[in-house]
């Protein structure tokens, strides 16, 4: 499915094809895009991303950058040493120098390591479905979840034409998919079979 065929099915879902939907229609797709960016923990919005390290922190996550999952980098003789994630308070207290790389934290979309070294470091982070505009119809979250995108349009929708049963109703919908894909995505990882999510 393209933004073409997202904004159709959203129209016939609301029962809505008058010009003052129409006029915001493409306003709605963007908006649940972003709410994906915050929701969805799925293969298709997953990236794994080779680091450019500086001489020092932070390290740039992108600006499409949303979770981090896990962080690691090479050993000289084979294998990789993955990262833990530590809260600010524990993370102030490691030592900056050293010993090599052992924790991080993200600050905003900025990656910090301690004690640092100049490393090539490798992310796999959720990232922000990319949007949907005139250049770009497609994405992998609307191709493979087309329902998510459908009611999380529909909220923005009812939230803009004040329907709030209406609303309610979208982001049970919404809040279901979001749920099994999330799950499916997490069991997926554990080496499970995934649950189909239904279109």
């Amino acid at each position: 499915m393209d933004r073409d065929g997202l904004v159709s099915l959203i129209e016939s879902y609301a029962h809505r094809s008058d010009a003052s939907v129409d006029s915001n229609i493409v306003s709605f797709i963007d908006f649940t895009t972003k709410r994906l960016g915050r929701d969805l923990r799925s293969q298709f919005n997953t990236e794994i991303r080779d680091l450019v390290v500086g001489t020092e922190n932070p390290v740039p996550l992108g600006d499409d950058f949303r979770e981090m999952r896990s962080v690691s980098y090479p050993l000289d003789a084979g294998g990789n040493v993955d990262l833990k994630s530590v809260p600010v308070h524990l993370f102030e207290r490691v030592r900056g120098s050293g010993t090599t790389p052992r924790v991080y934290i993200v600050v905003g979309t900025d990656l910090f390591v301690k004690p640092f070294q100049v490393k090539a470091y490798t992310a796999t982070i959720w990232v922000e479905p990319a949007d949907l505009d005139a250049g770009n119809a497609e994405n992998d979250a609307l191709t493979n979840y087309p329902m998510v995108y459908l009611y999380g349009s529909l909220i923005e929708l009812y939230t803009w034409s004040r329907d709030p049963a209406l609303r309610t109703e979208a982001l049970s919908n919404y809040n279901s998919e979001i749920d099994l894909i999330n799950a499916q995505s997490a069991a997926s990882d554990l080496g499970e079979a995934p649950a189909m999510v239904g279109v």
